[in-house]
């Protein structure tokens, strides 16, 4: 029977999530939404990403944001002599945004959190080799930049970060946030 990390991905989200909750009880955040494409270039490979962040309006001024997100690349197949591989990547990330330069209606932030990376590779053939799979998975940092511009309903943002750790790799992305609820 396997046992779930303590810092498994989804326990650290939660602990982000209510972080977040706890510590805005006085004021009426928005939490925004968002999805975008992005591009990893150890995996060599694009991928879509849904993310939400919260902002802390008590802590530092109000200049730290919370949140993570998930991002599943698209697999790579390749086929060659009767035998064909797939290998399928996805992150899991939690992040604070810390905001370095605000004027309306652009921003730009520092990123920094938690990866969590999972690989999974599935080989089938003829013959003697007719499946093998297996999988693996490891934690590792974030650090980088973003960017976001208001537009009418809602946030466009970009992003450059690195990920340290086994994966090792520098990652792309950029898509839009939506405000949902608060003020």
């Amino acid at each position: 029977m396997k046992r779930n990390s303590p810092l498994s991905p989804v326990r650290i989200l939660l602990a982000l999530a209510t972080l977040a909750v706890f510590t805005s009880s006085g004021s009426m955040a928005q939490l925004r939404l968002g999805g975008s494409l992005h591009y990893g270039s150890e995996v060599d490979a694009l991928g879509l990403q849904v993310n939400g962040y919260f902002p802390l309006a008590e802590v530092l001024e109000g200049k730290l944001s919370v949140g993570g997100d998930l991002t599943y690349f698209f697999p790579k197949t390749q086929e060659a002599f009767g035998i064909k591989s797939s290998v399928n990547y996805f992150s899991v990330n939690a992040n604070g945004h810390y905001s370095i330069y605000e004027s309306e209606p652009m921003s730009a932030y520092a990123v920094g959190g938690l990866n969590y990376t999972r690989v999974s590779v599935d080989v089938t053939g003829t013959g003697t080799l007719e499946r093998v799979s297996g999988s693996d998975a490891e934690m590792g940092l974030n650090l980088g930049v973003g960017g976001e511009y208001e537009v009418g309903f809602g946030h466009v943002f970009g992003e450059l970060k690195y990920v340290l750790g086994s994966t090792d790799q520098i990652v792309l992305g950029a898509g839009v946030r939506i405000p949902v609820g608060g003020q």
